[in-house]
C-alpha cells in the first residue's frame, strides 16, 4: 500500500503521484481536491486556507483532524504520523520542497527520522524535478528512471566507508564519501539498474532532472 502525503508549498505544481490513500497537510488538502483525487484525511491547523476552501475540505475529506496553531508538531509531521499508522509499504511526501528553504530542510530531516524509526516502510520526497530518499549501510539496487537521469549521493550522519558504485557513469570501488563532500553529485545510471554498497552510516540519494526552462 502506498500513501501520498501532500503539503502546501510547491514551487512547481505537477500531477500528484499515484497512491492508494491521499493525506493533505493543511493547504495540501486543497491540492488533492483540485486534482480530483480522493482525500482520505485532511490534517493540520488550516491557518492558510480560506473559509471557502475550508468548506470544500469538510465536504471532500473522508476524515478531518484540526489542530491549534500553537503545537509542537508541524502539519506535515502530523500527516506523516497518521500515514504510518495505516501500516503502508511506502509513503511519498510531495509539495514539501520548492518554497521556503527551512520548510524544505525540515521535511528532509523529518523523512530521515521516520525512515530510521520505521525501517520497514519506504519513504520518499518527490517534487517536479527530484526524488530523495535515505538508504542505510549495506548493498542496494537502484532502478533507473529515464525521467530523472542524474543521481547524487551525500553522506548524511557520518562519512561513508568502502563505497562501491556499479552501473553508473562514474563507478568507484571501496572509496569513501566524507561528510560534506560534493564529489558524488550528478552521476548517471547507465545500466538498467545501479547498485551502491557501503559500510556504516546513512546515504541521502537524490534523483534529479533539469528544469525544462533551462534544458
Amino acid at each position: 500500500m502506498k500513501i501520498i502525503v501532500v503539503a502546501g508549498s510547491p514551487k512547481h505544481v505537477s500531477p500528484l503521484p499515484t497512491g492508494d490513500y491521499y493525506i493533505g497537510a493543511d493547504q495540501g488538502a486543497m491540492a488533492i481536491i483540485r486534482q480530483r483525487l480522493p482525500l482520505y484525511l485532511a490534517i493540520g491547523d488550516f491557518d492558510s486556507v480560506t473559509p471557502e476552501e475550508w468548506r470544500d475540505i469538510e465536504k471532500s475529506a473522508q476524515h478531518v483532524e484540526e489542530f491549534g496553531a500553537e503545537k509542537d508538531e508541524t502539519d506535515l509531521e502530523l500527516a506523516v504520523q497518521r500515514a504510518v499508522e495505516l501500516n503502508p509499504d511506502e509513503i511519498i511526501l510531495t509539495q514539501v520542497t520548492g518554497g521556503r528553504l527551512d520548510h524544505s530542510m525540515s521535511a528532509v530531516h523529518l523523512m530521515y527520522r521516520f525512515q530510521r524509526q520505521y525501517a520497514h516502510i519506504r519513504f520518499q520526497i518527490r517534487d517536479a524535478y527530484n526524488i530523495q530518499y535515505f538508504l542505510p549501510a549495506g548493498k542496494h539496487d537502484i532502478i533507473r528512471d529515464e525521467r530523472y537521469p542524474y543521481i547524487s549521493f551525500f553522506a548524511w550522519e557520518r562519512g561513508l566507508q568502502n563505497v562501491t558504485l556499479r552501473g553508473v557513469k562514474y563507478e568507484v570501488t571501496n572509496d569513501e564519501i566524507p561528510l560534506g563532500s560534493t564529489r558524488f553529485t550528478s552521476n548517471e545510471i547507465v545500466a538498467s539498474n545501479a547498485t551502491i554498497a557501503f559500510e556504516l552510516g546513512t546515504v541521502l540519494v537524490m534523483h534529479s532532472r533539469e528544469d525544462e526552462k533551462k534544458a
